[in-house]
């Protein structure tokens, strides 16, 4: 976590993958990877059956975003493959803002 607001923290992290949506006896779920933009640490976010179809097709792989408003838990190691101790869990409040890049010719 790099920066903190006044309604709790933000990170500013580019989106390395995007899982596949799962489905499961309970419903659907879907995993990002974002890796941190001030030193590279890479954190697991997990997207679950209300979350899914609202965020899965809007967020791309390679693209940075302002990232805040998710719950922060203790990662499954057994669920996970991020050498990280803990995951995002998104919510419906979750906010993600892009950030664009001015695209230079070269």
């Amino acid at each position: 976590m790099t920066a903190k607001t006044p309604g709790g923290w933000k990170i500013k992290a580019r989106l390395d993958k995007k899982g596949k949506i799962i489905k499961h006896t309970n419903g659907e779920l879907f995993k990002i990877q974002l890796v941190d933009d001030k030193d590279g640490t890479k954190i697991e976010g997990i997207f679950y059956t209300k979350e899914t179809p609202v965020f899965h097709d809007i967020l791309e792989e390679g693209r940075t975003y302002f990232v805040s408003k998710a719950d922060i838990t203790v990662a499954n190691k057994k669920f996970t493959s991020i050498d990280h101790s803990y995951s995002l869990i998104f919510k419906e409040h979750t906010e993600f803002e892009e950030i664009k890049t001015l695209q230079t010719d070269s």
